[in-house]
């Protein structure tokens, strides 16, 4: 944003352009992203000049690739830590990586009565101003954990966060589904799953006049790109992969960097390296559905020893005790459909089922008495943010 002689100019300085495909086969673009992949890693290693590197490390891809390239490349200054709630398997995973790749590793125990206490802090509200930037809401993930490792006194006051958002995006982890049928339906069919994937955090808002509205919207950025960058209607669905990464992922998944910031640590974003970026905006679609170019890249490079034998993502809900009432539950919905079944299960379950134990950011009353339709905590981090703005969203119900 430029402001000269009580005039304003916004210019965009950056576009992500995953219509620039370049054709290769993919043995070529595996040869090429594992030399990227090093560079990337051995760039960041050099800017830390000795300095500890602390990776929150989960059960996924992102973080896994950045700790077994760390150990690849023969860094031993780093530790990792997790979180969450007791026995939840995304711990389980990062202890074995960590314990396999000889790295510290942390545990950060995390439960929906010690969530309460600390987004009740006064510390919790100056993070929230701390980190608004009038274009996302709180990010609670890692908050409460960087508490608890601060007074731990085993994290060096220089040390460098590294963690691996926004990995799954841009490797095709969110890439649209491809519908073989007229422009028209096609444009309408990635606009309603675009809709119900970035603007559905509220059921009592998704009124036609709403979402009519969101569309038109949207519809205008489509015609910009494609006038300004001279795209044609083949790479629809990069258009949309370049309009999630300027709204959400620039603006939502990247602003966790700021609980680093507000504990006073420096941090590194090498899946957000721009040298990351021009690699994946020219990877054909077809290499990029479900991550394949990227997953197996990470499997036969194996750095570390720890992409064959311990599980990624393997995803189970941590209380034996929940898992046996909701299995119990579901009994009771056979006749009454999938969809009777998950509206249930988000209003009752979804609150003791986050590993972070984050949907503490209200009560569980709130919860069971909202008839509003929340989908997940983000809704209500965002209505708590938008109520603060003096915004309130029961206006907008019926527009």
């Amino acid at each position: 944003m430029i402001v000269r002689d009580n005039k304003v100019e916004v210019r965009e300085y950056y576009r992500y352009s995953p219509w620039k495909v370049k054709e290769k086969s993919k043995t070529l673009l595996k040869q090429e992203l594992n030399e990227l992949s090093r560079t990337i890693l051995e760039d960041m290693v050099k800017s830390a000049d000795g300095r500890q590197f602390v990776v929150p490390l989960s059960a996924g891809n992102d973080s896994r690739f950045i700790v077994s390239g760390l150990k690849e490349l023969g860094v031993k200054d780093v530790i990792c830590f997790s979180y969450g709630v007791n026995n939840n398997f995304e711990v389980k995973a990062a202890k074995d990586v960590a314990n396999h790749l000889s790295y510290k590793w942390l545990y950060i125990p995390l439960s929906l009565s010690n969530q309460k206490k600390y987004f009740s802090d006064e510390a919790f509200n100056r993070y929230c101003r701390f980190s608004d930037t009038l274009s996302n809401s709180p990010i609670l993930i890692d908050y409460s954990a960087l508490n608890n490792l601060s007074s731990l006194g085993c994290i060096s006051n220089d040390a460098i966060f590294v963690n691996g958002n926004s990995g799954d995006f841009i490797t095709g982890g969110h890439l649209l589904p491809n519908k073989t049928i007229d422009l028209d339906s096609q444009l309408d069919t990635f606009l309603s799953a675009f809709i119900n994937k970035h603007y559905s955090l509220w059921n009592c808002l998704q009124s036609d006049n709403n979402i009519k509205n969101i569309k038109n919207k949207i519809s205008s950025v489509i015609n910009e790109l494609k006038s300004d960058y001279s795209v044609t209607d083949d790479f629809l669905w990069a258009i949309f992969e370049s309009i999630e990464w300027s709204g959400r992922q620039s603006k939502f998944v990247t602003a966790t960097q700021r609980n680093y910031e507000f504990h006073g640590y420096e941090w590194r974003l090498p899946l957000w390296d721009p040298l990351y970026m021009d690699f994946w905006e020219s990877v054909p679609k077809k290499y990029k559905l479900n991550q394949s170019l990227y997953i197996e890249t990470l499997r036969e490079n194996n750095w570390g020893g720890v992409w064959h034998d311990i599980k990624v993502n393997d995803s189970t809900i941590a209380s034996s005790r929940l898992r046996f009432i909701r299995n119990f539950m579901k009994l009771f919905f056979l006749f009454f459909g999938k969809d009777a079944w998950h509206k249930f299960d988000r209003k009752y379950f979804n609150y003791f089922i986050d590993n972070t134990a984050a949907t503490a950011i209200v009560p569980y009353t709130s919860i069971l008495f909202d008839q509003c339709g929340a989908r997940n905590r983000n809704s209500w981090m965002v209505k708590k943010y938008l109520f603060e703005k003096e915004i309130n969203i029961n206006k907008h119900k019926f527009k």
